[in-house]
């Protein structure tokens, strides 16, 4: 799941509309919650955990999903996605297929 759709399930799982509202809750600066969304920022530990809590999620699924896809190195991002498997169960290796299915498209593409 990409940052911008753990953001997405945050403002529908709490009922909030504005990237403002969300940062609120999340108690992250709004210039942030953009940063988030145009990908040009990842979120750190602090907006990792207030995500995972308002997910009902743990910290380590959570920040493991965002770096299994964000790392930039393949090596790590391969270490990133097995612990994002170990911890997350089933759903978690579907999503480890998909994305290692889409870095081989992008891989061949450039």
């Amino acid at each position: 799941m990409k940052v911008r759709e753990l953001l997405d399930s945050v403002k529908k799982i709490k009922g909030i509309k504005t990237d403002y509202a969300l940062a609120k809750e999340l108690e992250i600066h709004q210039w942030l919650i953009s940063c988030y969304y145009d990908e040009s920022r990842i979120p750190n530990e602090f907006a990792c955990l207030q995500i995972a809590k308002a997910l009902g999620k743990s910290y380590e699924e959570i920040s493991a999903c965002i770096h299994a896809q964000t790392e930039k190195n393949e090596k790590r991002r391969a270490v990133w996605r097995d612990f994002y498997q170990q911890i997350g169960g089933i759903a978690a290796g579907v999503t480890a297929f998909i994305l290692s299915i889409y870095d081989v498209i992008q891989w061949n593409a450039a």
